[in-house]
């Protein structure tokens, strides 16, 4: 399991719950660490591959003779995964703890029938009898999709969205499974559902005291706090858990984030306080945020962090400017053209041409302030042209399926998460031969495609001065700037920085 350490490693080949539970997280994280061991007993590894084999079957709503559970609920769940895939009224006709059948509910004369029970030889349950042909028609219905299994399917979706209605989950179930279920039915397994993740949050918030300790023990050189309010007779209760985690598999890997009931100014205030100690921000100064206008985090980084550089992510301006002004092909590539300005006058010429070209959008774009996400007002203090947080949202998508989970095993996934994608890069970038990465060559191959369209004079200490199409510009070598801006944003060499270095035979990579 994702919170489970190598130490705690265990054998999972027998198909045992453990093998399930394994089975049921790589489901949720999409991503499963697996130690093959060899037996020297071929009889086990058969065993072994026979087990696995059972298991992926069940998973993909098969069931075929001599197929072997290791309880006689598995083999339940497996009637259930029959029943999603294929959508057949089928019904258990008996029950207890060594045996249970299942057959068709339409008609008697239907073919259908599935018989398991205990075979002591080899100490498992076997499907003993299986004719799953039908003879019957398909009607929408079945009788084993209760409420506790549609409690179960709908476990997540009550996860990102706990008012979920009924009448929505009737239709999901119609739309996903071609299933009709009763709106009672539905309602009762609102009820469970919500039910069993109160049930795993209370077990997860039981557990943080010795997550905590456990976070420290195995990376002694991490910052972890957990917040706590006084409850009914002294319980404490959770409030806030913060991790900045210093871990030593990868390479020594930051990760930090933190957990709070709601994100108002006392929480931000906290949060900040922590990442200016831990990180050596101190006020700010050298240092560039890109928030997403959450008006709580503005206000609270304005008061702590004063010299900090603010960017506003151009993509969801651009988003709002859709939202009020849709249907406007122009609008698009005019905000643009702002967005992407280095200088000035750029900015300048496309604000105008917004003004002139698209009624209404200009009001509306000022409001804004568009400064905050056009290049021409970025500092080159971050060496960073980019005027969105894609960046940020890549790794979002990549934690997408561990938000639903429970706290602790949600906190667990991320981490590995971040692991593994951190290595997956650090064993991409081994493979790259080039002194610099492929983005830096690519720019310095695209602005040396212009450098023969500028006249270049090199002026004393470093300076020099260059006319392109009759626009003139000047810099400094040994600074690395140009008014044209685009060396001091990216820290790549411009066309008429690359013009000069041609000139007096510099190393372009130096």
């Amino acid at each position: 399991m994702p919170y489970e350490s190598l130490e705690e490693l265990k054998i999972i080949f027998n198909g045992d719950q453990n093998f399930q539970r394994m089975c049921e997280a790589a489901v949720r994280t999409k991503m499963v660490d697996v130690f093959l061991e060899e037996d020297d007993v071929n009889d086990d590894a058969s065993h072994a591959n026979e087990t696995v084999g059972d298991a992926l079957l069940m998973r993909h709503g098969e069931i075929r003779l001599e197929q072997t559970f290791d309880a006689i609920t598995e083999f339940k769940e497996a009637i259930v995964d029959y029943v999603l895939k294929t959508r057949r009224n089928v019904k258990f006709t008996r029950w207890g703890s060594e045996k249970s059948e299942v057959r068709c509910t339409i008609g008697e004369g239907c073919p259908f029938r599935i018989y398991c029970s205990y075979e002591k030889p080899i100490k498992l349950f076997m499907a003993k009898f299986c004719n799953d042909e039908h003879s019957c028609d398909k009607d929408g219905f079945t009788k084993v999709v209760k409420d506790g299994v549609i409690a179960k399917l709908f476990l997540n979706d009550f996860r990102r969205n706990p008012d979920l209605m009924p009448q929505a989950m009737q239709q999901t179930l119609e739309d996903r499974y071609d299933l009709v279920v009763t709106h009672n039915q539905c309602r009762k397994a609102k009820g469970k559902a919500l039910k069993m993740i109160q049930d795993e949050d209370d077990e997860q918030f039981a557990r943080f005291r010795d997550y905590e300790t456990e976070l420290l023990r195995t990376n002694p050189e991490s910052t972890i706090e957990l917040g706590t309010v006084a409850g009914v007779e002294g319980v404490d209760l959770f409030d806030r858990f913060y991790p900045l985690e210093e871990m030593q598999t990868i390479s020594s890997i930051q990760l930090l984030g933190a957990v709070v009931q709601v994100e108002n100014t006392d929480n931000w205030v906290w949060f900040i306080a922590k990442l200016k100690a831990d990180l050596g921000i101190g006020d700010g100064e050298g240092f560039t945020l890109i928030p997403d206008r959450q008006k709580g985090l503005l206000i609270v980084v304005d008061q702590e962090l004063p010299k900090i550089e603010h960017r506003m992510c151009a993509r969801h301006i651009y988003g709002n400017l859709t939202r009020v002004h849709p249907g406007r092909a122009i609008m698009k590539k005019i905000f643009w053209k702002i967005a992407k300005a280095y200088t000035v006058a750029e900015y300048d010429e496309g604000i105008e041409e917004m003004r002139q070209s698209v009624l209404g959008v200009y009001e509306t774009l000022m409001e804004k302030n568009p400064q905050t996400c056009s290049r021409a007002y970025f500092t080159g203090t971050a060496c960073y042209e980019v005027v969105h947080n894609n960046f940020s949202e890549t790794y979002n998508n990549t934690i997408n399926t561990a938000r639903e989970m429970p706290l602790v095993e949600m906190l667990e996934t991320i981490r590995r998460l971040a692991m593994v994608r951190t290595d997956l890069r650090k064993e991409k970038m081994k493979k790259h031969k080039g002194k610099y990465s492929k983005k830096v060559a690519k720019t310095i191959e695209e602005e040396s495609k212009h450098k023969n369209n500028c006249r270049a004079v090199a002026r004393a200490n470093g300076q020099f001065d260059v006319r392109e199409n009759n626009l003139g510009h000047s810099g400094h070598m040994t600074r690395r700037t140009c008014t044209c801006r685009k060396w001091d944003m990216t820290g790549i060499p411009c066309r008429h920085a690359l013009r000069v270095i041609m000139l007096h035979a510099y190393e372009v990579e130096i």
